[in-house]
């Protein structure tokens, strides 16, 4: 906290997918259908999409090819597709889009670079590679649009495919690979980081009858194998450690991440996550817990004498894991990740923080749907940051970014 003390046990889980979770995918046979190579520039990934939506990949005799999709602009990870691409300009995977260079924090829809990349956004809604309705629509219209029959959307946001899509087999999964950063016209080429890092995970308040007591369940709670029951079920059950695993090929399994040892098995984690049956066994992941990359990274994979289903969600997991490693190169030298802020400081930048963003998407919304003309109309833009209180929500953060770092 901003006075330097402690006051809660933590939720902590290692975790470098999750590191870079906002990530941007596209269907592999709909590219080489427009034998083009994969775009690692914005004017790449322009042309691209043009292609993409001007033939009729899915075969129904209609132009109704999505070459970009997504739901509504919100910050973080709602607009996905709105930061992937902005990042090739400034920084835009922070929740509320701030930044922090050479250990001066400042805000990305401050800059010049942000009005660079509104432009470039803004040819793709104009020449409908983005749909209009990107800027707008709900979360549940866009499920619906990704998982259209025939297929309409070729590059789309999704922690992975199969977080993202309904009903979509292996086979159709493993066709879309992760697009790595584009790089903008100077360069800059960022994938979303959030370092994991500590939130709150319990707390003893003040009547509580037996704090010393309630302190030992907590730091119980935090332990590995109780952290791990926490995220995984029960042992024995929903999963063991690898030295007890229940199944007689150990040689046909590896670790998540080739790189690490196996650690732990979990039996059936899809079903443990989406059976929806109650049990005792697990808080599914809330309250306090510690987890670190060895268990993340050390969870067994069937890697051997496989059937044809389990060889595609093989596959697949390699991209991943070859994914999440590679966009961490791309990862910005500095991002705020802890920033403690005194109860005065947050107050005070509470009602900032939501006039700012409810100004900034509105702005942004009509700047990329060209209700608003960008030049003519960026000065006026500043000027009412400025009156919302920009500098003020500026200063508080760069005050609580200084304690820690």
């Amino acid at each position: 906290m901003a006075d330097g003390e402690i006051y809660y046990l933590p939720k902590y889980g290692a975790s470098p997918n999750a590191e870079v979770y906002s990530r941007l995918w596209y269907y592999e046979p709909w590219l080489k259908a427009v034998n083009m190579d994969v775009p690692t520039t914005t004017e790449e990934f322009y042309e691209v999409c043009k292609a993409i939506a001007n033939a009729d990949l899915n075969g129904n005799g209609k132009k109704d090819e999505i070459a970009l999709g997504g739901d509504c602009l919100g910050g973080g990870e709602t607009d996905a597709w709105f930061t992937c691409l902005m990042s090739a300009f400034v920084y835009a995977h922070d929740r509320e889009y701030r930044i922090v260079q050479d250990g001066k924090v400042d805000y990305a829809y401050n800059t010049e670079k942000w009005k660079e990349g509104l432009k470039y956004i803004k040819r793709f809604l104009d020449e409908g590679l983005i749909p209009m309705e990107a800027l707008t629509q709900s979360q549940e219209s866009w499920k619906a649009q990704l998982n259209a029959d025939p297929q309409v959307v070729w590059c789309y946001f999704g922690w992975e495919p199969y977080n993202a899509t309904v009903g979509k087999d292996y086979a159709w999964i493993v066709d879309n690979d992760c697009l790595m950063p584009l790089a903008g016209p100077d360069g800059t080429a960022y994938a979303m980081y959030r370092p994991c890092t500590a939130v709150l995970g319990a707390a003893i308040t003040v009547d509580c009858e037996h704090p010393d007591a309630a302190f030992l369940i907590l730091d119980w709670l935090c332990s590995e194998e109780r952290s791990i029951i926490n995220r995984w079920g029960t042992r024995g059950v929903d999963w063991d450690y690898w030295e007890d695993a229940k199944v007689e090929d150990k040689e046909n399994y590896s670790a998540y991440n080739p790189s690490s040892e196996i650690y732990l098995i979990a039996y059936n984690d899809d079903a443990f996550w989406s059976s929806g049956t109650p049990q005792n066994g697990s808080y599914m992941g809330q309250g306090p817990s510690i987890y670190s990359n060895r268990v993340f990274n050390g969870r067994a994979v069937k890697t051997g004498n496989l059937t044809e289903e389990e060889a595609l969600q093989l596959q697949f997991t390699n991209e991943v894991v070859a994914a999440y490693t590679k966009l961490h190169d791309y990862a910005p030298a500095e991002v705020i990740d802890v920033a403690p802020l005194t109860g005065e400081e947050t107050g005070e930048l509470t009602e900032i923080k939501t006039n700012l963003s409810t100004y900034v998407n509105e702005m942004t919304a009509k700047f990329l749907s060209g209700a608003v003309d960008i030049d003519e109309n960026w000065d006026a833009y500043l000027r009412e940051l400025k009156n919302i209180g920009i500098d003020r929500a500026i200063e508080i953060y760069q005050t609580g970014y200084d304690r820690v770092h």
